[in-house]
């Protein structure tokens, strides 16, 4: 499937700060504002079963890279001890626990932003725009788009399995990132997410253009419209503002213009 030119992102205005000292509402204000995007770690995502592979040393492949990965961490061993070989064939589990280990500490400095390519969800309007109280954002992704410039990562499309996916021992932890964090359960398919997975940066500052619009949740509040309306004031650039609303005729949300 090809990547659509804007991908779009849900948030709460939630004012409630999180155990990491975050607020809902405060990132949508240095978003808006200041042009801000803050990528959050797998532990602050909401599904537990993010990341969570099944880890397997089957083939001698996997075996000599499991070695390799060993050798990274503990430099001062020889790969090519051959009574350290016989214990990973005969001790497999110990090995795959090791390799585990090695991807879960890199999982660590992972950062990932989530977006979609539908702005008209009405689960997702419900799940994370606070009951159609937030606001949906759309991001201009295109290749000429300075997003992918500043983040150094392209948007992927996420895909979707009733299995977790397995990962075998490789030193090249970027031929593992695909199966890790762009891999999800079948039941998050209706979400059609696309994802950018960077390295330890959480925040990027974005040029002005890269935010296309902002679309109001039906429900939201008139103390929050009323702040949207004040940090716009101090962009140069024009957003399309819309709004979502409940169609009374068919489940649907209709997305109209909307003028403050």
């Amino acid at each position: 499937m090809k990547k659509p030119k804007i991908l779009y992102k849900y948030y709460s205005l939630d004012k409630k700060t999180t155990d990491s000292g975050f607020s809902c509402y405060e990132g949508v204000k240095g978003l808006i504002k200041e042009n801000k995007i803050y990528f959050p770690s797998l532990k602050e995502l909401n599904d537990p079963f993010e990341a969570n592979p099944q880890y397997s040393l089957n083939g001698i492949g996997a075996f000599i890279n499991t070695l390799k990965l060993i050798k990274r961490d503990h430099p001062d061993i020889s790969i090519c001890n051959i009574g350290l070989f016989k214990d990973l064939i005969k001790n497999r589990k110990k090995y795959e626990a090791i390799m585990k280990k090695s991807i879960d500490d890199r999982m660590d400095k992972i950062r990932i932003f989530c977006t979609t390519s539908i702005p008209d969800s009405i689960l997702m309007w419900s799940h994370y725009a606070n009951g159609h109280k937030g606001i949906c954002v759309g991001f201009d992704v295109s290749e000429s788009s300075e997003i992918s410039k500043i983040t150094s990562a392209l948007f992927k499309k996420v895909s979707y399995s009733d299995v977790y996916p397995t990962i075998n021992p490789d030193p090249n932890i970027k031929k593992q990132v695909e199966k890790l964090f762009y891999t999800k359960y079948v039941d998050w398919k209706y979400e059609k997410e696309w994802r950018s997975v960077v390295k330890d940066d959480r925040e990027f500052q974005l040029p002005e253009g890269v935010i296309k619009c902002i679309i109001l949740g039906g429900k939201v509040d008139v103390s929050d419209l009323n702040d949207i309306k004040d940090w716009l004031k101090g962009r140069t650039d024009k957003l399309e503002i819309k709004k979502a609303t409940v169609n009374s005729d068919n489940y649907k949300i209709n997305i109209d213009p909307f003028n403050f």
